[in-house]
C-alpha cells in the first residue's frame, strides 16, 4: 500500500535561500517520519506558485535531505515561475504543478528534511507544495 507524506510553506526570503516546507495547510507541525516499513519514495507530486509581484523569472529546486534519505542530500528542480501579474501587467498566471517518478531511498522512522530554494530574480513570497510517495 502506498503512503504519502504531504508539506508546504512560503519561501519568505529572496533567491538562493534555503526554506524548510514543514506546515499543511492548517496544521502547523504535521509529522515528517517516514512511514513503518516503505523503504523508497516513487513518486513526488509539488505545486508552486509566485505572488508575481515583479516581472521576472525564477528556477526552483526540491532538497530532500537529513537521515531519512541516506543516499542524500537530494536536488531536484521541480519547475519555474515568471511573469508579472499586477493590474498594469501581461497577467500571466504563475503557477506550476508536476508530478516526477522517483527512486530514493529512505529510512523508516526517521524524519525527513523537506526544503525548497529558487535561483534567479526575486518574484515575492512563492508558495510551494509537496507530497512524496513511498512504496
Amino acid at each position: 500500500m502506498t503512503r504519502t507524506l504531504t508539506v508546504e510553506g512560503t519561501v519568505t526570503a529572496a533567491v538562493d535561500a534555503l526554506a524548510a516546507l514543514t506546515t499543511q495547510g492548517s496544521e502547523t507541525a504535521p509529522s515528517r517520519q517516514i512511514p513503518v516499513g516503505k523503504t523508497r519514495v516513487t513518486r513526488i507530486m509539488v505545486a508552486l506558485a509566485g505572488d508575481g509581484s515583479i516581472d521576472a523569472g525564477s528556477a526552483f529546486f526540491l532538497r530532500l535531505s537529513g537521515n531519512a534519505f541516506p543516499g542524500g542530500p537530494h536536488i531536484i528542480p521541480i519547475g519555474g515561475n515568471g511573469g508579472e501579474i499586477t493590474a498594469s501587467a501581461d497577467q500571466t498566471a504563475n503557477f506550476h504543478f508536476a508530478i516526477i517518478d522517483v527512486d530514493i531511498d529512505v529510512k523508516a522512522g526517521n524524519v525527513a528534511t523537506i526544503s525548497t530554494e529558487y535561483g534567479g530574480v526575486d518574484i515575492g513570497s512563492p508558495e510551494v507544495g509537496v507530497t512524496l510517495y513511498f512504496d
